[in-house]
């Protein structure tokens, strides 16, 4: 669809005019159009040659209006034209973008979409000049005081450009607009630029000026464009508001002066004072005009007679919002002597949580306003509701504050972490929880009584309704361990969490494996090391990484029929799940399929088997319809112990590198997420929100790896372990599912539907080099590495839990 031109109407996007108006169309945007996923058009506010003017509501700031300004891209441009009107056009927006006065409109935003270069900004209601000369019913039905009124508004905000190296290049009563409470907002900075006596570009504008309203050099090539191009633009909008006809063109008025009237020959109503103002602003020659604004604004001035002055405020109602406990929030309003004299006076509030900055002022008519700016501290039973007075030789005003006070409330959980027994030197993390239940923002800082025990972070802004995951780390080399606290301050109130360990040397068994060179894992002596003699002058002796016995199987080899086959980090072994004997049981078998032995019996079914980081114990899911829940038992089949609940499905467990914590992806708030908890069970918690599963924990850091559905497509995700750092790794147009990490953490294995390339990718875990590792074509399929790197493991068939598995020798080692 497309808007009107002129009535806003939407049309068809063939169409070639209007059918409410008959204007022709111009290929605008659609009404309720969504520009950049937040602004929705409603409305063309004007369109020019190059560009379009639409108003706008900011979906994201309950739906205020904007004015959003688009360029147009001429298909009849060149390259190099192109360049220059985007340059141009950017160049508006960031003109505008780095100013600050109160007639000049504010620019919130600016960004490319679609091709199309767009800027939003203030939304000013009202009319433009223009528009209120051609409703005066006859000519002269202005005042010559209301003139001078507006135009030392022009004046100032022309000072403050020029102060600021800025010419506007194109004054003219259409682009100076009023507000609904009279003050005048200077628009279109189209070609505006940054005064360089060097820079020619200062010399040349190749879009066309207004005639009538621009001076002879911006005609030029030759000459530059200064501020004294403003002025006789200034000038020719006094002509205009005097004779109601713009003025004739700069170029016409070099070839024959005799085209130009002196204004007190069409209205006889103009002072000679006013008339002599317009005739020097608009001189042919620059050096004859003013020379600055502040000239031709004394001049204006000198014919108005004495008034006392006359106080005037930009705003009678200050807004501060939402401000939480122990934070400021500033606004700002201006006083104005729109009078003569002296206006001096002063500014109170009567709570001591409002500052006032300058809080006292001496303005003459000719000064420009004062920026007073009013900060609020948020205090507790601080009222929502506050006058200030404004005190002066031309009376008594007043502001209304509004602001309303939100209190965080501050919850820790748990309130005790115990770390049990650590070695001497040793390292062992836990974490809790920090949640605001408040309003507004919960900020404060974390620390410990004991060097020994640090946290991280140890600062924290907590929003409404949000948690904070607070890790503590305990390193000591001291024997005998500590109770403790650490000391949580914040803006709601100070809380403590206990703390406690117990340090012992190294074990016995320890011991004697550092004696007779074995290397002991999770509690198991698992290998002999390897010893090499290093040649130095002492003739040290050291240990390298233990041997795991190398496997050599056929390149491509059937080894049997189950699901989420996985290699032990330690052995050579390999669990899985199977329902060939009826029912879904764990199973371990050698990486050729042989010497298969079955680890569980019950009733329940059992799949998705992981092994720990030591090779000790297997996590996996165990129950049936709907009620399932994580198990953990030894690798021989014993000791089994259910860490969930069954009153949700809990699934895909994965270990952390330490084997201390459990990720898995469960049902208990209505839609799959990834939740973590210890390994004994305990401290349940959510990592994500978002729908998301099949997470799985890196080898060698604390990221999970998971699959995602986002916009209807299920990609491959990955966060931190405290529920930060979320990001997209795969982004495609396709179905990537079920990650997996290579041994080293280098990798990340996952199932991809892209037609015809249906199979095992891989990609770096950063989410760069996806690539094809095996083709497959049946429904259902997934993979895992081997620990060296050498073969993939993996399930297919039309199955969702259970297939044909295969082992399949890579090309090369990953």
């Amino acid at each position: 669809m497309q808007m009107c031109p002129e009535c806003s109407h939407d049309n068809n996007d063939t169409a070639k005019f209007c059918n409410v108006c008959g204007a022709e169309l111009l290929g605008l945007l659609g009404k309720s159009e969504i520009l950049h996923s937040r602004y929705r058009v409603t409305k063309v506010l004007g369109c020019g040659g190059f560009g379009a003017v639409y108003l706008a509501e900011d979906i994201k700031q309950n739906n205020t209006e904007v004015a959003i300004k688009v360029m147009f891209d001429d298909l009849n441009w060149t390259a190099a034209e192109r360049d220059e009107n985007i340059e141009n056009f950017q160049e508006e927006a960031n003109i505008l973008r780095s100013l600050s006065h109160l007639n000049l409109p504010k620019v919130f935003d600016v960004f490319a979409d679609g091709g199309k270069h767009y800027f939003v900004m203030e939304y000013i209601e009202g009319q433009n000049l223009k528009d209120i000369i051609e409703r005066s019913t006859v000519i002269g039905g202005i005042t010559e005081s209301q003139v001078i009124g507006w135009t030392i508004q022009i004046c100032d905000v022309l000072e403050y450009l020029h102060n600021e190296k800025i010419i506007h290049r194109d004054i003219k009563p259409d682009n100076i607009r009023f507000t609904p409470e009279g003050q005048i907002k200077l628009v279109d900075f189209g070609i505006a630029k940054i005064f360089d006596p060097k820079n020619p570009k200062t010399a040349t504008v190749k879009r066309a000026a207004t005639h009538g309203y621009s001076a002879p050099e911006q005609y030029s090539g030759t000459e530059y464009t200064d501020a004294r191009s403003d002025i006789y633009s200034l000038g020719a909008t006094l002509y205009y508001l005097w004779l109601c006809e713009d003025p004739p063109a700069a170029t016409n008025r070099l070839a024959d002066p005799k085209v130009f009237k002196p204004p007190r020959q069409v209205n006889t109503a103009i002072s000679e004072n006013m008339e002599q103002v317009i005739l020097k602003a608009m001189e042919l020659r620059s050096d004859d005009r003013y020379q600055t604004v502040a000239e031709m604004k004394d001049a204006l001035l000198g014919r108005v007679v004495e008034e006392p002055p006359v106080l005037e405020l930009s705003a009678t109602r200050l807004d501060f919002g939402k401000i939480s406990i122990g934070t400021t929030t500033s606004r700002t309003f201006d006083i104005s002597n729109i009078g003569d004299g002296i206006l001096k006076g002063t500014i109170t509030s009567t709570v001591p949580n409002i500052s006032i900055s300058p809080s006292n002022f001496s303005i003459s008519g000719s000064d420009s306003p004062v920026t007073i700016t009013v900060t609020v501290t948020a205090i507790r039973r601080s009222g929502t509701v506050t006058d200030l007075t404004v005190r002066s030789n031309a009376g008594t005003r007043k502001i209304t504050c509004e602001y309303v006070v939100e209190e965080p409330l501050i919850s820790v959980f748990p309130t005790n972490v115990e770390f049990g027994t650590i070695f001497r030197g040793g390292k062992k993390s836990q974490r809790f929880t920090i949640e605001n239940n408040g309003s507004g923002t919960l900020s404060g800082d974390v620390r410990s009584d004991s060097p020994c025990v640090t946290v991280m972070p140890d600062q924290f802004q907590i929003q409404k309704s949000t948690r904070q995951y607070i890790a503590v780390t305990v390193s000591d080399k001291s024997t005998g361990g500590r109770n403790g606290n650490i000391h949580i301050t914040s803006n709601a109130a100070a809380k403590n969490v206990a703390y406690s360990y117990r340090t012992l040397w190294l074990s016995m068994l320890q011991l004697l494996c550092m004696v007779f060179g074995l290397v002991f894992v999770g509690g198991l002596v698992i290998g002999v090391m390897q010893l090499k003699k290093e040649t130095s002058t002492q003739g040290v002796v050291k240990p390298t990484h233990p041997v795991r016995p190398r496997i050599n199987l056929p390149r491509f080899q059937k080894i049997g029929y189950g699901g989420h086959p996985n290699w032990s980090p330690i052995t050579n072994k390999v669990v899985f799940h199977s329902n060939i004997d009826g029912d879904n049981e764990i199973y371990v078998m050698d990486p050729d399929g042989s010497n298969q032995q079955q680890l569980t019996y019950n009733d329940d079914a059992d799949f998705y088997p992981e092994w720990s980081p030591d090779g000790q114990r297997i996590a996996y899911c165990s129950g049936r319809r709907n009620h399932y829940v994580i198990k953990v038992m030894n690798s021989d089949g014993s000791a089994i112990r259910t860490l969930t609940s069954s009153d949700h499905v809990s699934g895909l467990p994965s270990w952390s590198k330490d084997g201390s914590k459990i990720t898995y992806h469960t049902d208990r708030t209505g839609l799959y997420n990834i939740w973590s908890m210890f390994a004994n069970g305990y401290g349940q918690d959510q990592v994500i929100a978002q729908r998301s599963s099949s997470p799985h924990y890196s080898p060698v850091d604390d990221v999970i790896v998971f699959e995602s559905k986002q916009n209807n497509m299920w990609d491959i995700w990955a966060v931190d372990w405290d529920g930060s750092n979320l990001r997209n790794l795969t982004r495609s147009t396709y179905t990537c599912v079920s990650p997996s990490w290579s041994a080293d953490g280098s990798h990340i294995l996952y199932a991809c539907k892209k037609k015809g390339e249906e199979g095992i990718w891989i990609m770096n875990r950063d989410g760069s080099n996806p690539r094809l590792l095996k083709h497959i074509t049946a429904k259902y399929f997934g993979g895992a590495l081997s620990p060296d790197g050498r073969y993939l493991l993996y399930t297919a068939g039309d199955n969702p839990e259970n297939g044909d598995m295969y082992v399949f020798r890579l090309d090369e080692q990953l």
